[in-house]
């Protein structure tokens, strides 16, 4: 008798496992998609970052130091 419950748990679990697997595909999906999206119009979060550290490097502020006039 106690196979037979042992037989039928173990179902259970292997159901449940296999749920949990696939809800978490799904979240981990939509975060991903919402995070690196590369759409012109809303771009995720982490593409813009990367823009903002692109920019940032691209505006080059050393050349603007080698004049007299240095702010700093």
């Amino acid at each position: 008798m106690k196979s037979l419950f042992y037989k039928n748990n173990r179902g259970q679990l292997i159901v449940e496992y296999v749920l949990l697997l696939s809800i978490a595909a799904v979240v981990s999906a939509i975060v991903v998609s919402k995070l690196a999206s590369r759409d012109p119009d809303s771009p995720g979060a982490i593409v813009s970052g990367w823009s903002k550290v692109v920019q940032s490097i691209g505006t080059d502020v050393v050349d603007d130091c080698l004049k007299p006039s240095c702010p700093n």
